[in-house]
């Protein structure tokens, strides 16, 4: 394979243009591979290069990616690769190019795509603090001490190479009093660099955290908590680009309780010793409180399973840039700390790196990560822009719309039967295992559920529907990655825009079941455990709250928004919290 590679690279140099369909110099014959598609150049969003990808084209092995000064300028090989994706590093910023791509495989190569411009950022030199909230204070403080040690390993890696003076990576650490690995077991303060420098809390926190303290606990699932760190870090290490890191469990936009008036867990961020949690409301005021619409979080991460939503990505719409999550579970050891610090500067100092470079980054360090480690493991990664949020939310909303037109009658079953789109909707890649589990987490790969919903040939009015969610999802991806998961046929994925215009899940009861309810001594539709879906405030006595910023909707009788669908179908009389 190396040898056919160099040799297809000699005549791409020499002889442009090339033609499709050569044969090979055996009797045997092969299909050609097809042209890429959907190819897609960042816009000035990444110091570090242009970021070009692609749709993956059948019975490709190879891509060669080519770039000119102007749309009918002569196309210059630049680089090939076996990925969907290529980072032109050698662009100069400022600069528009146009780039195309084509593809080979063991018969020929293809034609080239269809061009798309690309600008590199101007990089101007900027400080960075990465605040890293690590709760361990529950089943994973052994997998916590791991991911420190990465980051000091990654950190000494990169300053051994001459970078990391523009950045401060601070952790407020708190551990677990059962844990696997014995040493401390309270909250601590560090800041990352050559060695793990432990800091004085200067009464920022509730706890007297100080730089030899070893009875401090604070409660990380506690907002006063999260507000208090950032807060610290925003007076102590103040710097252009701000980036927060919430680290531990994940639970996406719900929480694991059970029927309206029994307490739960949240969403992320479990602290054992203090039975608490962060829900997204408590997240989104200590956010409100330390950042704004006009002075915004550059990233807001979470290294956490199943917080990749649509729900989780909106509520922070007004007070970051981006948004980094995986929708799918991320296996135990989370991220690679190591990779992603000691590879943070790429090709440059990472005083160069925009708030659009270090997100990318951090899919892609994972990206790496996985494919190293992992095969078929269906682990996926994503960055959003948030900005592009409320298009998004206009197009699912509009998707309910038509689907309450197509099917209007409350879907209520005795024998657990679906309508069609409801079948769709359980063909579609989600994220849990079991039907009982899909009470809890009836999470879609939104653009699966879309790609159904598009393919089925039940309206036009569907169709238009699904398409314009995708498109605005597209919109809304900066970077995407899904490694291959063959029990659901979903390949393998990275890329951005139309490329690749998945990376986020959505919510979507399956209310048409039934389960019998001990407390209400009857059968209850599935919806009826989602009562905190819902933009109100319901909590008090032992209620959660609900305050979920995506779940609109009024008190009119027409469905013009996702939760009024669910309304609609499930729950027509009104049993729900989030009746309209």
């Amino acid at each position: 394979m190396i040898r056919r590679i160099t040799k297809t690279l000699f005549v791409i140099v020499l002889a442009w243009p090339i033609i499709a369909g050569v044969s090979c110099t055996d009797d045997e014959t092969y299909v050609p591979p097809s042209v890429p598609s959907a190819v897609s150049a960042s816009d000035g969003e990444f110091a570090t290069g242009v970021l070009i990808s692609w749709k993956e084209a059948p019975g490709a092995l190879v891509y060669y990616v080519y770039r000119s000064d102007s749309p009918d300028g002569f196309p210059g090989f630049i680089g090939l690769t076996t990925n969907t994706f290529y980072n032109d590093t050698s662009a100069e910023a400022g600069v528009t190019y146009y780039y195309s791509v084509a593809s080979e495989n063991i018969s020929s190569i293809s034609q080239s795509s269809v061009k798309d411009a690309g600008t590199r950022a101007q990089a101007d030199p900027v400080t960075w603090t990465i605040m890293i909230y690590l709760d361990a204070d529950n089943n994973l403080d052994y997998y916590g001490v791991d991911d420190f040690e990465e980051m000091m390993d990654g950190f000494m890696a990169a300053y051994n190479k001459g970078s990391m003076g523009n950045l401060d990576i601070i952790v407020l650490f708190d551990r677990w009093e059962d844990q696997e690995i014995p040493d401390w077991h309270d909250t601590r303060l560090y800041r990352i660099g050559t060695t793990a420098e432990r800091l004085e809390g200067n009464g920022f926190f509730d706890a007297p955290i100080t730089a030899t303290s070893t009875t401090a606990e604070l409660n990380m699932g506690d907002q006063d908590t999260l507000y208090d760190f950032i807060r610290y870090c925003k007076t102590y290490y103040p710097a252009d680009h701000y980036a927060l890191v919430l680290w531990n469990h994940g639970e996406g936009v719900r929480s694991t309780g059970g029927r309206p008036g029994t307490s739960s867990v949240k969403s992320v961020c479990i602290d054992d010793s203090h039975g608490d949690s962060l829900y997204l409301e408590e997240i989104q005021q200590a956010l409100g409180d330390t950042f704004s619409s006009s002075d915004k979080l550059d990233i807001i991460a979470f290294d956490a399973c199943l917080m990749g939503m649509v729900e989780v990505a909106y509520e922070f719409r007004s007070l970051a840039d981006y948004f980094v999550a995986s929708m799918n579970y991320v296996q135990l050891k989370g991220w690679d700390y190591e990779r992603l610090f000691s590879n943070m500067h790429g090709n440059m100092d990472e005083s160069l790196l925009t708030p659009a470079d270090l997100s990318f980054h951090v899919v892609d360090s994972y990206r790496s990560f996985i494919t190293s480690t992992l095969y078929d493991s269906g682990q996926t990664m994503t960055a959003v822009k948030l900005w592009e949020m409320e298009q998004l939310k206009a197009s699912i909303d509009s998707l309910a719309t038509v689907l309450n037109t197509l099917e209007h009658n409350h879907h209520l079953t005795s024998d657990n039967s679906a309508s069609p789109l409801e079948e769709i909707r359980d063909a579609s890649y989600h994220f849990y295992e079991s039907n009982y589990l899909s009470i809890y987490y009836p999470y879609y790969d939104l653009y699966d559920l879309c790609t159904g919903f598009d393919e089925s040939g039940i309206s036009s009015s569907l169709s238009n529907a699904a398409q314009d969610v995708v498109t605005s999802l597209g919109s809304a991806i900066l970077w995407t990655f899904g490694q291959i998961d063959s029990s659901f046929s979903i390949p393998s994925y990275a890329g951005s825009g139309a490329s690749a215009p998945r990376g986020l899940s959505i919510l979507f009861p399956r209310g048409n079941r039934r389960r019998w309810d001990t407390s209400e001594d009857s059968y209850v539709s599935y919806y009826f455990y989602d009562h905190w879906y819902t933009s109100y405030d319901i909590s008090g006595s032992e209620e959660e709250p609900g305050q979920i910023d995506f779940c609109t909707y009024d008190s009119d009788t027409s469905v013009e928004s996702w939760l009024e669908l669910f309304e609609a179908w499930y729950d027509p009389y009104g049993e729900n919290y989030s009746s309209y």
